[in-house]
């Protein structure tokens, strides 16, 4: 089987940089699964690519792999941030790249797997250079959101950049807020700061996209909402509010977290709560496929048409790197 490479305005990746393979998509679409059937083949361990499963404590919400596919396969990435501690994009990436060599010393493949866009392309291409952090400012920022509201900030962020604005949630107090510390502090946006990447990515990446038809994967978005309510969200929401963490959990929204405090809070009933995660979930899932179909890069599979998605990437992998070396 022969697979053609994406080639795009950066050029094919070259030198001596480390090989990774990655595969993204959008939530729900089976990312997870089709990663450890890889990683066992391949001799490879997965380094996650979800900026929610970084946290403790969000488990059943953020679609955690279970204990026994933690088990299957090494995890670098999952449940190293206490909430309420800072993290950015930056912080992932340093921490995955030395996951990564670390991974490639032993003889193993780094296998990048998630959905969240911004970090995985803060750990594949690197993310601009420069001071872009102050204490002053995001206390500043946080400050005009008790005062002005959350609605008045990512109005303010629509018109500053528009352009990343319409990736993230209006509710992601966090991203909200660090997209305009960046813009107060460099007087660039972040949309004009990704186009100022370096020019060549940190890594040698094979990326594999898993898409599906939109009535099924909406279908299995359906699913997995369920699943999660019967596997004991509602209590894993209990539990952290109980521990303290309600402006924590509101700070970085995470779909299903703040739904269920709103039933809890009385709000919303059982059934409106279950309707708002789905519909947030599929929401969440437009932006995402949004942000990955800009990167002319990735290789796709239709995840409805291809019964054996693993068996593609194992076999789109061994030509990768055996183009390679032919070169």
């Amino acid at each position: 089987m022969c697979f053609t490479y994406p080639i795009t305005p950066r050029g094919r990746v070259v030198g001596e940089l480390p090989k990774v393979l990655a595969i993204v998509g959008p939530t729900a679409v089976g990312k997870t699964a089709v990663g450890i059937r890889v990683a066992k083949e391949l001799n490879g361990e997965i380094v996650s690519a979800d900026a929610r499963q970084l946290y403790r404590g969000m488990n059943v919400g953020t679609a955690k792999p279970s204990i026994e596919e933690l088990q299957s396969v090494p995890y670098h990435l999952i449940d190293i941030v206490e909430l309420g501690e800072y993290f950015s994009a930056g912080i992932y990436a340093e921490m995955g790249h030395k996951v990564i060599l670390d991974l490639i010393s032993r003889g193993k493949l780094p296998i990048i797997v998630g959905g969240s866009g911004l970090y995985f392309r803060a750990l594949v291409d690197g993310l601009f250079t420069g001071e872009s952090r102050s204490d002053e400012v995001r206390e500043s920022l946080s400050a005009e959101v008790k005062n002005s509201g959350l609605e008045a900030m990512y109005e303010k962020l629509l018109k500053i950049d528009a352009d990343y604005a319409k990736l993230i949630s209006p509710n992601d107090e966090m991203r909200i807020t660090r997209a305009l510390e960046v813009y107060e502090i460099t007087g660039k946006t972040l949309s004009e700061s990704f186009s100022n990447q370096p020019e060549e990515p940190l890594l040698n990446s094979l990326i594999i996209g898993l898409r599906m038809e939109r009535k099924l994967l909406i279908s299995r978005i359906k699913e997995r909402v369920e699943k999660m309510i019967a596997s004991g969200l509602v209590d894993e929401v209990k539990q952290l509010l109980e521990a303290g963490y309600r402006e924590d959990m509101q700070k970085i929204p995470t779909i299903g977290y703040n739904e269920v405090i709103n039933y809890l809070d009385g709000k919303i009933d059982e059934s409106r709560m279950i309707i708002d995660i789905k519909v947030n979930s599929r929401r969440y899932a437009k932006r995402q496929m949004t942000w990955f179909k800009k990167d002319e890069r990735i290789v796709w599979i239709d995840m409805e048409l291809e019964k054996n998605a693993a068996e593609v990437v194992i076999a789109a992998w061994r030509d990768f790197i055996s183009d390679r070396k032919s070169r």
